[in-house]
Formats: C-alpha cells, structure tokens, sequence
C-alpha cells in the first residue's frame, strides 16, 4: 500500500479533522526553500512524511500541507485526481482557503476556484459565506494614515456580519508584496482584480473618502472578483465630527451594504422561546429577521418540552422567505396553530437534526474521544499493512 494512496482513504481525512488537537510544527521554512530551489521530490517527500501522521499536527500546518501538495499534484497530469481530493478536504478544514501564499499557477487557481465553487453549492450553509477583500480607502481631506484608520475599522465593522468574511489588512499586504505591488501603484480596477483573484476573494471593496469641513462623503464600490462588474454601489453623506462618523457612518455603511446583498429568512415561532440554530450556528433569540447568504440554508430549532425540528431552505439574492416554525409537544401532542400565524410553506418537510446538522458544528467531544481512541487500532493496522507490502 502505497503512502499516497493513504491519502485518498477515510482514515486519512479522520485524522486530520481533529489534527488541530496536537501542536507540532510543520518545517515550513524548509518546504518553501525546496519549492523555491526547485526541488520538488524532497518537498513532496517532507510532506508526506508529516502527512502520514496528522495526529501529530496542528490545525493551520494541517491546511499549509494540504495546499502545498495540492498544488504539487495539480502541476502533474497524472495525479490531478488525487490534488482535487486534496482540495476538496481543504475545503472541509478551512471553507475560506486560498492559495495565495502558494505558488500556484493561474492555471491551478482556477482548477481550485471551480471546486471550491462546487463544494459551495453542493455543501450550502457556512460554505456559502464569501470571502471578500477590502482595499485602502482613497480620497482627499484625509491623511494617508486616516485612511488606512478608516479602512481598518471598516474592516472590523465587515467583521461583524455573519454573510461576508473579510480577510484583514495585512493578509492582502501580503498577498501585494508576493505579487512586487505597492499600493500607491496599485490603485486601479484592474489592478486591484488581480490581487483578488490571487487571493481567491469572491468580491473586493473599493472605497472612496472626502471630508470638507464637518461634512463627509463616503463612496463603497463591492465588485464582483469573477466579473469584475459592480455589485453594489453605495454613497453616503454624514456631517459631525470624525469620531461620529465613524462610530455611526461606518456601522451604517456596512448594514447598507448587506441589505444590498443578503438574502433573508423571517420567521414566526412556536413556541415563542424557541432556540434556534441557522447552519449550525446560534441565532438571536430576539430577532424573527436574519441576513443569509443566497443558496441553500437549514434552519433548527428546539425547546424543553418540545421535539427538535429542522427545516431546509433555499433562497435568492435580496429575496426573503417567511416560515413558521412548529415544534410538535413531546409525546405526540401538537399545540393549536395560532390564530393569524404564518402557514408553513418550507420546500420540505419537516426533518429531525442530520448528522450534516450537526457536522456544521465541528465534531463532538464524544466523537473526538472516540476518533481518538481508535487512532492507535488505526495506527497499528497501517503499520502492519504497509510492513506486509
């Protein structure tokens, strides 16, 4: 049994799951020396040498060697097969990988941007999230250092909202020092597109800042990385100090921002304390109202008492759906629906919790315990096999 063939098994994807539970660190220096020197084979040999025990790894070198080799396969006709299984189980580590700070070609990018796409369809919920990279805030009445202020803490009010995942600064610093880009050369669209599509962002934001006086306008142009088009353009005017534009103009700008791009989920429940999940994930028990992403979604909800029901959804861009959600009495007892209520009108019928439910939380405590106890059978079965071969 060959080693790389390991890497196509379950056992294989098992254990780098829970990779992240150990903390050895990966020779990363030395595997980017034997890319950069050309020496392939020895870079792909350290590679699976640590691969052969995940459980030794922790979680980000877990996803630097599944990248690294990922590429190394693609680049050979002949083992395109096993660098799309790679990838795939990259997507399962880390649903915002990208291969950046690799040294894919644009070629091998694309081959990852289409299965990355596909395990975003196929997979719905939190995979949908999409990445998003947000360039420096331009414009005049400002310094250079205020508006790298500004980009930044627009960056962390993009972070507050479940529907986009912004990478921070220095991750598309990095990514324009790899490229020998500076970014007061880099100020165009085309530019700018370029660095998003190293970075495999899904869409990128250009913004642009004026203050004259008391009085400040805000420009937010969110393109679409794949087509380079506009998706959204906002533009806002706010006048007061600084320090109250961006206590309330930025929040603002970014709500505006997701109203123009979510998809909603409204809901009416029963009974009223209902806990709710949306892909596995708490929701405020507060709101009826919540932005997602467009695609597919499963919403769950529980209450003592009551039995746990799931429902699943699909919706579009700046559309909403209105569900009520029924949860039947345990013992069989059903409360009346009541008067007024919203009918129930899911694309499915009523389902209890999945194990898929349940894997968008991360494994269990009881499933890492068991998966871990069986490491050492696994182990010594693979030894043996490999000795007998």
């Amino acid at each position: 049994m060959k080693k790389q063939g390991f890497l196509n098994t379950p056992v294989f994807f098992m254990l780098v799951l829970v990779a992240g539970l150990w903390a050895q660190t990966a020779p990363r220096d030395q595997i980017d020396a034997d890319f950069a020197n050309g020496d392939l084979d020895q870079a792909e040999k350290t590679i699976l040498d640590l691969l052969a025990k995940p459980e030794e790894l922790a979680y980000q070198d877990s996803v630097y060697l599944l990248k690294n080799l990922g590429v190394l396969y693609a680049s050979n006709p002949e083992k395109q097969a096993q660098a799309d299984t790679l990838f795939e189980t990259l997507l399962i580590l880390d649903p915002f990988a990208s291969l950046y700070d690799t040294y894919a070609s644009n070629a091998i990018m694309g081959r990852f941007q289409k299965i990355r796409k596909n395990y975003q369809s196929r997979k719905g919920g939190k995979a949908l999230v999409p990445p998003v990279v947000v360039f420096d805030f331009e414009g005049f009445g400002f310094t250079p250092q205020e508006r790298v202020s500004l980009t930044n803490q627009f960056i962390g009010e993009m972070g507050k909202v479940p529907i986009f995942h912004t990478f921070d600064r220095p991750s598309v610093a990095e990514t324009m020092h790899r490229l020998h880009k500076q970014a007061g050369t880099c100020e165009d669209r085309e530019c700018r597109l370029d660095i998003a599509r190293r970075f495999m962002a899904e869409y990128m934001v250009m913004g642009e800042v004026a203050r004259i006086d008391s009085v400040y306008t805000f420009q937010l142009t969110f393109v679409s990385v794949e087509t380079g088009q506009n998706s959204t353009v906002l533009r806002k005017v706010y006048t007061g100090t600084l320090a109250d534009v961006l206590a309330t103009g930025l929040p603002d700008l970014v709500e505006a921002l997701q109203n123009q791009e979510a998809a909603w989920l409204n809901l009416s429940l029963q009974p009223t304390h209902t806990n709710l999940t949306l892909d596995g994930s708490p929701l405020e028990a507060s709101v009826r109202r919540f932005p997602v992403n467009p695609g597919k979604h499963s919403v769950c909800g529980n209450s003592p008492g009551y039995q746990t029901l799931c429902r699943d959804f699909e919706v579009k861009k700046m559309d909403a759906v209105t569900y009520s959600l029924v949860l039947p009495r345990l013992g069989g007892e059903k409360d009346a629906q009541p008067l007024g209520a919203a009918r129930p009108n899911w694309d499915e019928d009523a389902r209890e919790p999945t194990d898929d439910t349940q894997a968008e939380k991360g494994p269990s405590k009881k499933m890492i315990a068991i998966i871990v106890g069986g490491m050492a059978v696994l182990a010594a079965g693979l030894a043996i096999l490999w000795s007998a071969k």
